[in-house]
């Protein structure tokens, strides 16, 4: 069942690539990002403000200072996923540079120099 679920998911995030092309598509998920924030927002707001007896004014600013909060605690993990993200990329990137490189210097060594 599990497997099946992360085909169809798969599937229908090649449909979206081809469907809203690349640029569009990050947009498109950025946009639902902020949109199910502002949803999550709202109906806590409502909760703070009904079942806590929170003015509008208060409710803001609890959901804003725990919204920091939710920031500050992920901000390491996503860094640190970023960190390990490039790494595995500039690696291989320097390695191939490398290669390229002395590629390029025996070429110039086989040929000679110009007169």
């Amino acid at each position: 069942m599990k497997h099946e679920i992360q085909i169809k998911s798969l599937i229908t995030l090649v449909l979206l690539v081809i469907a809203f092309r690349g640029n569009a598509l990050f947009s498109f998920l950025l946009e639902g990002l902020q949109i199910f924030v502002e949803v999550v927002e709202r109906v806590s707001g409502h909760l703070l403000e009904t079942r806590f007896g929170l003015s509008t004014r208060a409710a803001r600013a609890v959901i804003a200072g725990f919204g920091l909060t939710v920031f500050l605690g992920l901000t390491p993990f996503i860094v640190g996923k970023i960190r390990g993200v490039s790494g595995r990329n500039v690696a291989p990137a320097k390695e191939e540079r490398r290669k390229k490189r002395a590629a390029a210097q025996r070429w110039t060594e086989k040929i000679g120099p110009r007169h």
